[in-house]
């Protein structure tokens, strides 16, 4: 995530506009508060989808802009789709790929995008043209997980920041891209075969996880420059050997990392000392975890989200809104949203908005409304993640997608 610096009347202009959109929301009435569009054009399950439009509140274009989002999705039928939330349209789909496309990483907001298949295949597209340009090297196994971040190893020009995309792959090999060169990667690691989670801490620190391990290897991807190349400095291990579902760095604390379990658990690590520094539990599988200021998120398939302090490890509050387990999670300074097989989306927002309570130690969350949608028999088993902006949210189900735009 990048960070600007923040022009007074850019703040004042979102916040009056986001402010209207949250606040108007009664209790989410369907046709008054929002607009349901059903996203149909994929013949097989949904496997990701992106906001491929900037989220960044302090891009001064970003409100009039941001009316009208673009969301990228990809699916087990091997095609790469481009949607319109609002008007409910498909601006284009292509089939490239050759093998189920799992992954999606937003490389460059409003212009590129990766998509990464399961035959190991990774692709970068032009959102404008629809045209693709293929990374030349293999990622053995299968992509298992995507993530762009600042490219650390080149300079900035003309203020621009470089992409820097790191692919993940089920034999256990990263391989770090700049994607202006897409012939060979510009630095590989070796992880463990099984390969099913990245996690970035302070543009530098890896952190990868295996589905087959318990074990979280720690990369500097500093030292990947320097002569030596050495770039794993330790890791870390579940005490009781269980493996890693999700993991999620703090905004707050740039050494602390929380990591679910498939056991429940949730451990708190300092990754500088590789040492336990609290546990928290749910009674099954975590299936997400997110963080605002000291508060972090976790959701699990006993249908319930907690909300714990990770400064003073209290329990903060608990929510049982939903009848069925609990699979993706979205929160921002305004707004929390959940999704479940129940095939519902609930929707939370922050009580009394405070700048001074910014890092969200003495807020309280309350539950608003659930998103309806019309009929979802082709929903499978309920929605499997929900993705947001501030006037939209994308749910997927199956080989559908609902998009609720909210009435500004």
């Amino acid at each position: 995530m990048y960070f600007v610096l923040i022009g007074e009347k850019n703040w004042q202009k979102y916040f009056t506009v986001r402010n209207k959109v949250d606040t108007g929301v009664v209790s989410g009435r369907p046709g008054l508060d929002y607009q349901c569009r059903t996203l149909r054009g994929h013949k097989s399950v949904v496997t990701d989808a992106i906001y491929i439009t900037s989220n960044d509140i302090y891009n001064e274009d970003l409100i009039s802009e941001a009316s009208h989002p673009i969301v990228a999705s990809c699916s087990m039928d091997k095609s790469v789709s481009l949607w319109s939330p609002r008007e409910g349209k498909n601006m284009w789909r292509k089939e490239a790929h050759t093998t189920p496309v799992k992954h999606l990483s937003v490389v460059t907001h409003d212009a590129l995008v990766a998509s990464g298949d399961q035959g190991g295949a990774v692709k970068l597209w032009d959102i404008n043209t629809g045209q693709n340009t293929e990374l030349k090297d293999e990622h053995p196994g299968g992509v298992t997980t995507m993530l762009t971040s600042r490219n650390i190893f080149a300079q900035s020009k003309g203020g621009k920041k470089l992409g820097l995309l790191y692919v993940g792959c089920r034999e256990g090999y990263i391989k770090l891209w700049d994607v202006r060169d897409p012939t060979k990667p510009q630095h590989v690691l070796q992880g463990k075969f099984g390969l099913n989670c990245i996690q970035l801490q302070r543009e530098h620190l890896l952190a990868v996880s295996s589905s087959s391990d318990d074990t979280i290897q720690l990369f500097d991807i500093r030292n990947l420059s320097s002569e030596f190349k050495n770039s794993l400095f330790g890791s870390i291990s579940h005490p009781d050997g269980d493996s890693v579902t999700c993991m999620v760095p703090s905004s707050t604390n740039e050494n602390l990392l929380a990591v679910g379990y498939l056991n429940g658990d949730i451990i708190l690590w300092d990754t500088v000392g590789r040492k336990e520094l609290h546990r928290f539990h749910h009674c099954s599988k975590i299936s997400a975890l997110s963080t605002f200021g000291r508060i972090l998120f976790s959701v699990a398939q006993d249908n319930i989200m907690h909300l714990w302090n990770t400064k003073t490890f209290a329990h903060i509050q608990q929510f049982e809104d939903h009848l069925g387990p609990i699979t993706g999670l979205y929160v921002d300074a305004y707004r929390v949203m959940t999704c479940s097989r129940d095939y519902s989306i609930r929707v939370y927002r922050w009580l009394h908005y405070d700048s001074s309570l910014a890092e969200g130690v003495n807020r309280k969350l309350e539950s608003r409304y659930t998103l309806l949608g019309g009929s979802l028999q082709r929903a499978g088993n309920g929605f499997e993640k929900v993705i947001c902006d501030f006037s939209s949210c994308v749910g997927i189900a199956n080989d559908v997608m609902k998009a609720y735009s909210f009435h500004t």
